[in-house]
């Protein structure tokens, strides 16, 4: 069987959507943060749907999100996965089971992330397409890990990446125990504190993010940084 090249996953580690089960944000209340969680997802589901490039598309959110899915994305060239994130290894283990083997590349963008724009997705997909296997691997401001692909399934380097933890350090530890060809790509973030709430303001304020944002996702994200101006100072 010829697999497709490449199959895309924008997953989500908890809840987004659901104000009921999305986690709060530092001090925001749950109407903003789910916001910003949503926000940071809907922005990299637009420079997906915008790549050139022909591959499948993965959407990977919680159960408890089911019902609250918007309809852009409802309506996306994409299929829908559900699963339990409270328990993050198995989550990557059910999409293991029921994609990976029937794609050649899999390329898995974690959706609090930001800053990587359609064709910087591209090239990070383009280095897996070699014949020895290949590792790329986005490397945040912050020093966590806002996506990962692979041209191979080596079922015991999955078993040993915590998919909980982004820490890059202990990633990059791992991926290098095997032989393979690692790409690190930077300059994305990985919104997890009110540090990276921080950054995100400063990097949304500079010229290159409307290579990645684009005027309606910066209003989104301008509602919460005047929401939340004492927090940017």
């Amino acid at each position: 069987m010829i697999k497709p090249d490449t199959c895309i996953y924008l997953a989500a580690m908890h809840p987004v959507f659901n104000r009921k089960y999305a986690p709060l944000f530092n001090n925001m209340d749950a109407k903003n943060s789910s916001h910003l969680f949503s926000s940071l997802l809907l922005n990299n589901h637009q420079n997906i749907q915008n790549i050139n490039l022909k591959t499948s598309v993965v959407y990977c959110f919680d159960e408890k999100d089911k019902d609250s899915v918007p309809d852009e994305l409802k309506s996306a060239k994409a299929t829908l996965h559900f699963s339990d994130t409270c328990n993050p290894y198995q989550c990557i283990r059910n999409i293991e089971e029921k994609y990976f083997s029937s794609h050649k590349n899999n390329f898995i963008l974690f959706s609090d992330s930001i800053g990587l724009s359609s064709s910087a997705m591209c090239k990070g997909i383009d280095l897996l397409n070699i014949e020895s296997d290949a590792v790329t691997i986005g490397r945040s401001l912050n020093n966590r890990i806002s996506f990962i692909g692979f041209n191979f399934i080596n079922k015991e380097l999955l078993q040993e990446i915590h998919w909980s933890d982004n820490n890059y350090e202990n990633l990059l530890y791992k991926v290098n125990k095997y032989d393979a060809f690692l790409h690190v790509l930077n300059k994305t973030l990985l919104v997890n504190s009110i540090e990276d709430f921080k950054t995100l303001y400063d990097e949304l304020s500079k010229k290159e993010s409307w290579n990645y944002c684009n005027q309606e996702m910066h209003e989104h994200f301008t509602h919460l940084f005047i929401e939340y101006k004492e927090e940017i100072k």
